[in-house]
């Protein structure tokens, strides 16, 4: 530590040895205020990764919901389906005269009803894994603290 003193005529010059323990204390304070400015930029860069996983997690319950919409309209539509399948069977049997042709149509409606319901249970598994995974996601985001 230097002192400078100024008079009229002359300067003078007053230097201090500073004590071991004080150099001590500054290089600890000095390694704090790192430690502390390195964990605040930390602490901000974290923040803005929490604000993006929201914003992603806000798109995705989105498409999670279109799905869902879309899993109930072809639910809906394959019961009508269903339901015109059975009018159709209960139809035919008094229009066709020949049990061939009928019996070939009835095993194309099968044919097409199975492949709908595989579609639609391979929809909704997906739906599910993808909503495990969403929810996955939630559970670590919420971890705070350092």
């Amino acid at each position: 530590m230097c002192l400078m003193a100024q008079s009229d005529d002359e300067e003078e010059v007053i230097v201090y040895k500073t004590h071991p323990l004080y150099r001590d204390l500054e290089s600890k304070i000095d390694s704090l205020l790192y430690d502390s400015n390195f964990l605040n930029n930390r602490c901000h860069s974290l923040i803005k990764e929490l604000y993006e996983l929201k914003e992603e997690k806000e798109k995705l319950q989105s498409k999670y919901d279109e799905s869902r919409k879309t899993i109930q309209t072809l639910q809906g539509s394959h019961f009508k389906m269903s339901e015109q399948q059975k009018e159709l069977n209960r139809k035919q049997k008094g229009i066709f005269s020949k049990p061939f042709e009928v019996q070939k149509e009835n095993t194309l409606l099968k044919k097409e009803v199975e492949e709908l319901k595989n579609d639609l249970t391979y929809f909704i598994k997906s739906t599910e894994t993808f909503q495990n995974i969403l929810g996955s996601q939630d559970r670590s985001v919420e971890k705070f603290g350092l």
